[in-house]
Parts: structure tokens; sequence; C-alpha cells
């Protein structure tokens, strides 16, 4: 796999707090981040960013266009995006589908999320 510093992330998570921690905790990491606050967002940016796009991180509960179905739509673009489901409710059907991770993580539990998801 890829090393960090050429992996790139699209993390998608409504609560700014949450969206800002995990961008600030990746990028400190050595990814390259695209960041969306919502789904249209995270579209868009998928659509616009020329490079690949290696791993998609969202929450399950995003307001319009949930986590799953996101994931489904950008997928449809970008077949080999890896895909890790952040969320405050233990979404058994989420953990049997994909990489899932379960707030509140900790730092450590999200860099290794992360590297697990993209080494899978």
């Amino acid at each position: 796999m890829e090393s960090a510093s050429a992996a790139t992330v699209l993390v998608v998570e409504d609560n700014d707090h949450v969206r800002q921690l995990v961008c600030l905790v990746l990028r400190s990491n050595g990814y390259l981040v695209l960041e969306a606050r919502d789904g249209q967002e995270a579209l868009e940016l998928s659509r616009q960013h020329e490079g690949t796009i290696h791993l998609l991180v969202a929450d399950l509960g995003l307001p319009h266009i949930g986590g799953r179905e996101l994931a489904v739509k950008i997928r449809a673009d970008r077949v080999d995006i890896k895909v890790l489901f952040l969320s405050g409710n233990n979404d058994k059907e989420a953990v049997e589908q994909v990489q899932f991770l379960p707030k509140p993580f900790t730092i450590k539990e999200l860099l290794e999320a992360t590297r697990k998801t993209l080494e899978a």
C-alpha cells in the first residue's frame, strides 16, 4: 500500500468539531485531506478532484445524502475507493459491510482504522 503521504482521504462529517479534528489528525499524519460538510459537497469534491481518492471517511448519519448512499454514488465513478464509516450508533449492518469506527473514538483508533482500511 502507498504511504500515508501518498494517500488522499475524503472526510465527510456534518459535525464541525468532529470533522475538523479528524482532518487535523489525518493531515498531521501525512494524509492529503479533502473535507466536506455533507454528501452533496462531497460529491462535488469527488467530481472536481482529478487525482485518486484512496479513502472515503464518512459519517453514516449525514443529512440529505446518508453515508451509505454517498459511498454508492462515489464508487460509481471511483470503483477502487475504500470506505470507512463513522457513527455514534452501533450499526451492525455497517460493521458487516465495510470498515466501521464507532464514535467516540481516540486518535489512535482513528489512525489505526484508517491504515487498516487503506491496506484492506
